[in-house]
């Protein structure tokens, strides 16, 4: 029985797409920067974005009803600035 499915190692990803040209820097020289993978750094960031947008949105529902969300807008920049102070003093 023929198998349809390739080995997660034959996947590829971007940077593997680009090669060693100038267009690899783009993709590998700022998460090489703070310590991470091209992969880390995408979770962490696409993490941060995902967090900013949920504030965002609660701080939209707080602009028309003021009682709601209250806090979630400052608390949520607190929490993602700690974070990211946190993590930079690791490396």
């Amino acid at each position: 029985m023929r198998s349809y499915f390739r080995p997660y190692s034959d996947i590829p990803t971007p940077i593997s797409i680009v090669g060693d040209g100038p267009v690899r820097h783009l993709l590998t020289d700022h998460p090489a920067s703070v310590g991470e993978s091209y992969f880390e750094h995408m979770a962490h960031a696409g993490g941060f974005g995902l967090s900013m947008i949920a504030a965002g949105v609660a701080c939209m529902v707080h602009a028309i009803l003021p009682a709601c969300f209250v806090s979630t807008g400052s608390n949520t920049i607190r929490r993602l600035h700690d974070r990211m102070v946190t993590h930079r003093r690791k490396q």
